[in-house]
């Protein structure tokens, strides 16, 4: 093992010779030593606790606390890493992603509220740390950690969101498949006319359910036109797209219809 940190600085003020004997020398430190992790005095003044890896992008930041436990301090160290089969945001799936995983357009975003977490945040004692390195760390970890606590996750492509279907128009269709299925199996006119009836009533309020919706989501969207006018034209884009898929339907239907065979 090798305190690689120290030997770094070396290398920096030693002369360096001709052609690649330093940089032979790097790989091989490299490649058989293991680089030690924690700088900071982890007991009194001295540095009596290591943490060597041979992997230094695995780690993201370290902190050292004190503990009742001992008269050592607590190393705590943070890496990246992704829990499998969890949609937990874990440290690495947060650092890893970073912003460009969350989508900054959401309609449903509360800014207030994100601006006054931002706010309320100790940045005096985040940043007590005097180098750089570790205040940018630190900085970056805690805003992007709010983000992703108030910031939703982009679509990922490919995939495609499941429609929505209201509770009450989930009601109503179960209701009209149950009587379809009587009125199939019923030999009575009368029963047929009344079940008949009744399925026709179901189907206008199923229309009127889709009326609804498209009046709320129509409303939405021009509420949306100064907060957020990405929203808005995303809707009128689905609007125009479904119109033209329905004229197009409804013309292969009517050639279907004019055509010889049918006639």
């Amino acid at each position: 093992m090798l305190h690689l940190k120290e030997v770094k600085l070396i290398l920096v003020n030693i002369y360096r010779p001709p052609g690649s004997k330093i940089e032979k020398f790097k790989a091989a430190l490299d490649s058989y030593f293991l680089e030690q992790i924690v700088l900071r005095p982890t007991r009194g003044q001295n540095k009596l606790d290591f943490v060597f890896t041979n992997s230094q992008e695995l780690i993201h930041s370290y902190e050292i606390n004190q503990t009742a436990l001992s008269d050592h301090k607590l190393n705590t160290l943070q890496i990246f890493t992704k829990a499998r089969g969890s949609t937990h945001c874990t440290v690495g799936t947060i650092q890893q992603e970073g912003l460009q995983a969350l989508h900054f357009h959401h309609e449903s975003i509360k800014w207030d509220n994100l601006n006054a977490e931002l706010k309320d945040i100790d940045w005096p004692k985040v940043m007590e740390c005097g180098e750089i390195d570790h205040m940018l760390e630190k900085f970056l970890k805690s805003l992007i950690r709010k983000c992703w606590e108030h910031i939703p996750n982009r679509k990922i492509p490919g995939t495609r969101k499941r429609s929505h279907i209201p509770q009450d128009r989930k009601n109503l269709m179960r209701k009209r498949a149950s009587l379809r299925n009587k009125l199939a199996v019923t030999c009575d006119k009368n029963g047929q006319c009344t079940l008949a009836a009744r399925i026709e009533g179901i189907e206008k309020k199923i229309i009127q359910s889709h009326k609804a919706e498209r009046q709320k989501e129509e409303e939405k969207a021009i509420n949306m036109i100064k907060e957020n006018p990405r929203y808005f034209f995303q809707y009128a884009k689905k609007v125009l797209t479904n119109k033209r898929t329905n004229r197009t339907t409804t013309h292969r239907r009517r050639n279907t219809e004019e055509t010889p065979a049918n006639m």
